[in-house]
C-alpha cells in the first residue's frame, strides 16, 4: 500500500511529496510443532481470566482496556490487547478453553488498540487513562513527552505492538488511528536514532535500557517497508543493540561492523564486567544479566513477523554472556538462580525461559532444549494449578507492595508478554528437537565457576549448588537437588541481619541487612570446592564480622562466623544464621511445594507454613 507521508517535512521530499510503503504480516510463514503448541495452550488457558479483566470505556466510540487501563507505559491493555490479535490470528483455535470466539478477540483487541491510541500523547486532550490506584498513571496521557531517558525509551514495545496489531487488522482500522500509531513510532524512531546509547555495569547496568530502546526502534521498521528514515532507523538499531551487551574489549575493537569501525562509531560506553556479568537494582541480578538478549530477540521476532532480516546486531554477545554466566546459574527447571538474593519473586518461568528458547533455536544448544522442556511442563502444572487459569498464584488481587498500589494481577499481563513472543518464535523458527537430559545437562556442568568483577563464586554439582558473594549483597547460598523449591537465597543469608537503635550510616550503606561490602577477602578456588573468608563492617565500625565459608567437594557447605564489638551499640534485631525456607502450596508441583515444610534441627522440628507475602518472616 502506498500512503502520503505527513510526518517529514515537505521540503525533505522530492516535489513536496513522499510515497511510503508498509509491510503485511508473514501469517503463512508460522508452523505447528511441540513447543509452539504447549505454548499456545497456556495463553489459550489465560484468556477466560484476562477477559473478566476487560471493561468497555466511554470515552471515545468502540473502546476498551484491560487490568483497569492504567498502569504504567500502556502494558496492562497492550500485552492482552496483542494476545487477543495473536491468538485470533495464528494457531489451532481451541474456543472451549478460551470461552471466547475468535471474532470476539478481533473485536476486544481493536477496542483496546483504539483506547491507547485516543489516550496517548498524540491522542485527543480530553482522552485519559481510567483512574486506578496506581498513582503514576491514573488519570493521565501515556508516552514519552516531559519524561527522562527510562520513562522515555520504556514505551516503545507498546508502539511496535499497536504497529503489530495494526498491520493485523489494517483493514478494520481507521485513519485516525492509524495516524496516531505511526506518530507514536516514527516520533520514538527519529529522536532514539539520534541519540547516543547509554554506558553504565555497576549499580545499574545500562544494558536492558539499551536493548529496549533498539526494540521501540524496531517498531518503525516492522512498520514501514520504506521509508526515508528507515536507513537511520536500522543505523539507530544496530547501535543500541550492539550497545546492550558491551564490554571494554568491544569498547576498544577497532574492527568494523557494517563497514564502521566499532570502535569509534558504534561503540558508545560498557554495560558488562569482563566476566559476563552486571549488576541491576546494585547487584548481580541473573533476570537483568539475561533481560538484553531476551529484549533483541523479542525485536527480532516481531521483525520476522513483518519479513524483515534480523539484524546481525542482535546476535552480538549473547552466546558469550549464556556460556559464561546464565547457563550456570540455572536449575533443573530452567529457572535462574538468584545468587545475589532477590528482589522480585522466585517463581520466574515466564521470564527465564525465552532465553532456552533463543538458545535451542538459534545458536542449537541442547542443554537449552533440556532446560526449555523443563521449563514449559513447570508453567504448565503452575496454570493448572489456579483455578482462574493464572500463571503466578491462585489469589490474583491480594496487594503486593506496602501502599497497596500494586496487586499480584498486575504482574500477569507482563508474564504473558514473554509467552507470546516464545510462542511466536517457535511457530517461525521451529524447535530444537534434542531429547538430552536434564540429569546430563547436570553432569556436564559440574565445576567451580569464579566472577571477580560480579564478586561470586560458585561450586555447581550435580545434586546441588553453592555459593558465596563478597560483594552486592555480601551472603552464603547452599541448594540442595530440588533447588529454589527447597532453600531460597534470601538476603543475607547465612550472614545475618542485624539491625541497630542508632544508626550512624545511611540505610543502604550500614550493613544491617543489604550487606554491601567486605575487607580482608580471600577466595580460594580448588577444581572442586572453594574456600573463602572476609570481615564485614556493621555500620561505621560498631561491630566487625569474620566470616568463612568452605563448599566442600562432596557438596556440602560450612559456614562459620565470630563477632567482635569495636564501639558501645544496642542492637534491636539479632538474626545470624539466616537461611531462607520455601514453602509455596501449588497443587500439580507435587512435594515440591505442598504449604508447608518441615526443618529438623538435632532434636526438635519446626514447621514453616508458606503465604504469598504481606506478613512477617517466621524466624
Amino acid at each position: 500500500m502506498l500512503k502520503k507521508c505527513t510526518f517529514v517535512p515537505r521540503d525533505k521530499c522530492a516535489g513536496g511529496r513522499m510515497y511510503i510503503e508498509y509491510n503485511s504480516i508473514n501469517f503463512e510463514g508460522s508452523q505447528s510443532n511441540d513447543t509452539a503448541d504447549r505454548l499456545y495452550n497456556i495463553l489459550q488457558k489465560w484468556v477466560p481470566f484476562a477477559d473478566k479483566q476487560f471493561a468497555e470505556w466511554d470515552g471515545r466510540p468502540n473502546c476498551g482496556h484491560f487490568f483497569g487501563g492504567s498502569y504504567f507505559y500502556g502494558v496492562e491493555t497492550v500485552f492482552p490487547m496483542f494476545l487477543y490479535a495473536v491468538l485470533s490470528k495464528y494457531g489451532d483455535y481451541n474456543e472451549a478453553l478460551t470461552g471466547l470466539p475468535r471474532q470476539e478477540l478481533k473485536e476486544k483487541a481493536i477496542k483496546a488498540m483504539r483506547y491507547l491510541c485516543f489516550t496517548n500523547e498524540y491522542g485527543p486532550a480530553d482522552c485519559l487513562r481510567e483512574k486506578s490506584t496506581n498513582v503514576y498513571a491514573n488519570g493521565t496521557k501515556w508516552g514519552a513527552k516531559g519524561e527522562e531517558f527510562f520513562r522515555a525509551t520504556a514505551i516503545g514495545r507498546t508502539g511496535a505492538f499497536l504497529a503489530l496489531t495494526a498491520l493485523m487488522y489494517r483493514e478494520s482500522v481507521d485513519d485516525e488511528i492509524f495516524s496516531i500509531i505511526e506518530k507514536i513510532v516514527t516520533a520514538y524512531a527519529d529522536r532514539w536514532s539520534n541519540e547516543l546509547p547509554r554506558a553504565g555495569t555497576y549499580f545499574d547496568t545500562q544494558s536492558e535500557e539499551n536493548a529496549w530502546t533498539a526494540m521501540g526502534i524496531s517498531g518503525a521498521l516492522l512498520l514501514y517497508k520504506k521509508h526515508p528514515h528507515r536507513e537511520k532507523w536500522i543505523e539507530g538499531y544496530n547501535r543500541w543493540a550492539l550497545n546492550s551487551i558491551g564490554t571494554f574489549k568491544d569498547r576498544m575493537n577497532t574492527g568494523d561492523f557494517e563497514g564502521k569501525s566499532l570502535r569509534n562509531f558504534w561503540m558508545k560506553g560498557v554495560t558488562f564486567h569482563p566476566d559476563m556479568t552486571c549488576e541491576n537494582h546494585s547487584f548481580v541480578h541473573p533476570g537483568y544479566v539475561a533481560a538484553a538478549m531476551i529484549l533483541k530477540f523479542q525485536a527480532a521476532v516481531m521483525l520476522k513477523m513483518t519479513g524483515n532480516k534480523i539484524p546481525d546486531s542482535t546476535f552480538h554477545n549473547n552466546e558469550k554472556i549464556y556460556d559464561a554466566s546464565l547457563s550456570k546459574w540455572c536449575q533443573n527447571d530452567g529457572i535462574l538462580i538468584p545468587i545475589q538474593g532477590q528482589d522480585w519473586w522466585y517463581t520466574r518461568y515466564h521470564g527465564d525461559h525465552m532465553m532456552h528458547s533463543i538458545m535451542s533455536i538459534f545458536y542449537n544448544k541442547e542443554n537449552s532444549a533440556a532446560y526449555l522442556r523443563e521449563s514449559i511442563t513447570k508453567m504448565e502444572q503452575l496454570q493448572d494449578s489456579h483455578k482462574e487459569g493464572t500463571l503466578l498464584d491462585d489469589n490474583p488481587d491480594q496487594k503486593i507492595d506496602e501502599h497497596g498500589h500494586y496487586r499480584l494481577k498486575d504482574m500477569e499481563h507482563g508474564n504473558v508478554m514473554n509467552l507470546i513472543y516464545t510462542y511466536l518464535m517457535h511457530a517461525y523458527y521451529g524447535e530444537n528437537k534434542s531429547q538430552k537430559s536434564i540429569e546430563k545437562v547436570n553432569e556436564e556442568l559440574e565445576g567451580v565457576y569464579e566472577y571477580p568483577f560480579g564478586c561470586t563464586i560458585i561450586n555447581r554439582k550435580k545434586d546441588s549448588f553453592s555459593n558465596f558473594n563478597w560483594r552486592n549483597k555480601v551472603m552464603a547460598v547452599n541448594l540442595p537437588k530440588d533447588g529454589l523449591w527447597t532453600i531460597t537465597p534470601i538476603i543475607a543469608s547465612m550472614t545475618g541481619e542485624i539491625r541497630f537503635e542508632n544508626k550512624a550510616l545511611s540505610d543502604s550503606l550500614c550493613n544491617e541487612r543489604d550487606i554491601r561490602d567486605s575487607i580482608k577477602r580471600d577466595i580460594n578456588k580448588k577444581p572442586e570446592g572453594f574456600g573463602a573468608t572476609c570481615t564485614i563492617i556493621r555500620d561505621d565500625e560498631k561491630l566487625y564480622q569474620d566470616i568463612s565459608f568452605v563448599s566442600l567437594p562432596n557438596g556440602i557447605t560450612v559456614y562459620t562466623d565470630q563477632f567482635a564489638v569495636n564501639k558501645d551499640c544496642t542492637t534491636t534485631k539479632f538474626h545470624g544464621g539466616l537461611i531462607g525456607i520455601r514453602n509455596e502450596d501449588i497443587k500439580h508441583f507435587g512435594d515440591l511445594a505442598k504449604g508447608h515444610v518441615m526443618v529438623y534441627t538435632g532434636e526438635s522440628q519446626y514447621k514453616f507454613k508458606g503465604w504469598f507475602g504481606g506478613e512477617h518472616d517466621d524466624i
